[in-house]
């Protein structure tokens, strides 16, 4: 018996998961797709998730390959995609996001490919910005003491040294 999965989208899809053969293999197909519903995972992470859940190997390999085929688990994608939301949604500096992306078991290519759009004029703009709002945010009557740490609030957010100082150098100009 076969079971109905609203994810899959044409007949190639459905071949693709009628080639699990077992139940544990269908019912791993299954876990993986819910996971994959919540959030965008990446491969190692969805991996580490079936392992945990006592799927073995070779059935955790026709999974992925299965998801893959599907697009539904695409690193590259995750990656762009975590990229633009460190970009837009909340900036960070090109080390944050590298390290993030590391931690989500990325290949260092991919994040490589993913922060091509992500160059340094762009970074160095977003920094600028994030010193003013942060400086302006701060009650500290003390401009040296403001400007410390807004540096330090910049670097934490992984932003270079040489792009931290040159953000520094235009609110000191301002200021």
């Amino acid at each position: 018996m076969f079971f109905s999965n609203p994810m899959i989208k044409n007949e190639q899809d459905s071949a693709d998961v009628k080639a699990l053969e077992d139940g544990q293999e269908k019912n791993g197909y299954i876990y993986a797709i819910r996971l994959l519903a919540i959030t965008k995972r990446s491969e190692r992470e969805l991996r580490r998730k079936l392992k945990e859940k006592g799927y073995g190997e070779g059935v955790i390999e026709k999974i992925t390959s299965v998801l893959k085929n599907q697009k539904y688990l695409n690193d590259l994608s995750l990656a762009k995609q975590q990229v633009e939301y460190s970009i837009s949604g909340n900036p960070k500096g090109r080390k944050r996001i590298r390290f993030e992306l590391k931690h989500k078991g990325l290949a260092e290519s991919v994040i490589d490919t993913a922060l091509n759009d992500y160059d340094t004029s762009r970074e160095l703009e977003i920094a600028k910005e994030i010193a003013e709002r942060k400086f302006d945010q701060m009650s500290e009557p003390d401009s040296t003491k403001k400007l410390k740490r807004v540096f330090d609030f910049l670097s934490r957010r992984g932003f270079d040294y040489e792009i931290c100082r040159s953000a520094m150098v235009k609110l000191k100009k301002k200021t």
